[in-house]
C-alpha cells in the first residue's frame, strides 16, 4: 500500500474529524458512519465550501478508504475517538512518536516489529523481568552514554 504524504494525512485527519465521517454516510452503514443527522448536515456545508481541488482531494482519499476493509475501517474509527477523547499532552506525544517512527530506516521499523512481536509473545513474567532490568539499566547511566 502507498504511504500517503504528511499533507494527505493531516488533510484526510482533518476532514474525517470535522466532517465526522458524514459525507460518507450514505455509503456506509451506520457502524461506519454517523448517527446524527446534524452532524451530517454540517459535514455537509463544510464539502459545499470546498474548492474543486480539495474535493477532488477527499474524493482520492475515499477511494483508497473503500479499499480498506471493514474491519481495519472500524479498528482505524475507533483509533480516530481514543485520540479525539486525549488530553493535548497526550496527543502532542502520539504525534511526536508518529515523526520519530517517519524518521526511521526500513531496517529500524522492522527491528521494531521484531521486538514488539516477540514482546507479545512473553508471559507475564517474562515482561516483569524485562521492565526490571530496564529500570535497572536507566539507572546505572548506561542509557544516558547511547
Amino acid at each position: 500500500m502507498k504511504i500517503i504524504n504528511k499533507k494527505s494525512v493531516i488533510f484526510l485527519t482533518a476532514f474525517l474529524f470535522i466532517a465526522g465521517f458524514g459525507l460518507v454516510k450514505a455509503q456506509e452503514t451506520t457502524a461506519y458512519g454517523v448517527d446524527d443527522k446534524e452532524e451530517y448536515k454540517q459535514a455537509l456545508e463544510k464539502w459545499k465550501k470546498m474548492s474543486p481541488q480539495e474535493k477532488q482531494h477527499v474524493r482520492e482519499i475515499h477511494k483508497k478508504w473503500k479499499k480498506i476493509p471493514p474491519e481495519k475501517r472500524k479498528e482505524i474509527i475507533d483509533k480516530y475517538k481514543r485520540f479525539k477523547n486525549m488530553t493535548p499532552e497526550q496527543k502532542q506525544k502520539i504525534i511526536k512518536a508518529n515523526e520519530n517512527w517517519k524518521k526511521l530506516s526500513p531496517e529500524q521499523k522492522e527491528k521494531i516489529r521484531q521486538n514488539y512481536q516477540k514482546w507479545n509473545n512473553m508471559t507475564p513474567q517474562q515482561k516483569q523481568k524485562v521492565k526490571k532490568n530496564y529500570e535497572q539499566w536507566k539507572k546505572s547511566g548506561q542509557a544516558k552514554k547511547r
